[in-house]
């Protein structure tokens, strides 16, 4: 299979998928979710009996107590043509981390905050360095992006202008991977934001506190349904990040790909929606499937049979234990 950062009609063309969210290492909820949406295995491999194809949204790395078992886990049933994986910003920011500047250091600096994430993986691998440098050149030949004719994936925001940029290109070209690392390049700034989603600045007075309880003042955006917004707060994802009447600039929408109602339904992860909120579309042709599966949320999934409009009935999920219910 040629290995593009656009991978159009494959030839594993169904119209069965299985939309799989960040992972983060949690190879147990793995297996827990391909039993629950009735895959079996049989000589390490995972089929469905119907012929379905598991689609998984990247961020395999970091966090969770089995990133090792579940890179192998990933990559054996890709190189089996049993699933797709896409490439995920925490394998991208990794594969970034191990590349040499050519100036003595490395295209993603290794500062402490970096190399905190990426933490996990680094234990998972001590004593299997040539295992994960093996890991590492497969990585660098995943799609960013999967377009399947009557839905796509990817892992942060679809923007086709910023795709023609990046397309027909691979992580493997050294000249590529160069120009990933420079913040000067219009190719870094196409990555960042397909690979991470659009931010804006936020105005001075205005901060809020993510996940970890860390002071931002950079926001992620949304990228579809723009059209009638008045606050600032409405753009910010997940939705309820920001709270305030700060209107909205006009200036903000400028950068913001505004993803077509009438486009093919597009499957993302990345978000970290809340644990205990609903497993919803957020529009109906949109669904981000990460709910937090990297520390203690559910791994989720979407089945999806051919339709142009999604359900929610269609979310599968693992289980959400009660102590984390409760927390959330």
């Amino acid at each position: 299979m040629k290995q593009e950062l656009l991978l159009q009609h494959p030839p594993l063309h169904h119209l069965a998928y299985d939309f799989i969210g960040d992972i983060h290492g949690q190879h147990g909820k793995l297996l827990q979710l391909l039993d629950r949406l009735g895959y079996v295995e049989r000589d390490g491999i995972h089929r469905h009996p119907e012929g379905r194809i598991p689609v998984f949204l990247g961020d395999l790395l970091d966090r969770g107590t089995d990133v090792r078992g579940l890179v192998r886990r990933v990559r054996t049933l890709v190189e089996a043509h049993v699933a797709f994986c896409i490439l995920g910003n925490h394998e991208y920011n990794f594969i970034l981390l191990h590349t040499p500047d050519g100036h003595g250091g490395w295209l993603r600096p290794r500062t402490k905050e970096n190399l905190r994430q990426c933490e996990a993986t680094h234990q998972a691998f001590a004593g299997y360095e040539k295992e994960l440098t093996g890991h590492l050149h497969w990585m660098k030949g995943l799609p960013l992006a999967l377009d399947l004719g009557g839905c796509r994936a990817i892992h942060a925001c679809w923007d086709d202008a910023l795709l023609k940029r990046i397309a027909h290109h691979t992580l493997r070209d050294p000249e590529f991977l160069q120009a990933c690392g420079n913040r000067t390049t219009e190719v870094h700034a196409a990555m960042e934001i397909l690979a991470k989603g659009p931010e804006i600045a936020l105005p001075q007075a205005l901060a809020f506190l993510d996940k970890k309880g860390i002071e931002r003042r950079n926001m992620r955006t949304r990228w579809w349904n723009l059209n009638g917004l008045t606050k600032l707060a409405d753009l910010a994802m997940p939705p309820g990040t920001l709270v305030g009447d700060m209107p909205l600039r006009e200036d903000h929408l400028l950068p913001l790909p505004n993803y077509p109602a009438d486009a093919p339904p597009v499957f993302f992860g990345h978000y970290w929606m809340p644990p205990a909120g609903p497993k919803a579309p957020l529009a109906p042709n949109l669904a981000c499937l990460d709910y937090g599966a990297g520390l203690d949320g559910p791994l989720t999934a979407y089945r999806w049979n051919g339709e142009a409009t999604l359900d929610a009935a269609n979310f599968v999920q693992t289980d959400y234990p009660v102590e984390a219910r409760a927390a959330a």
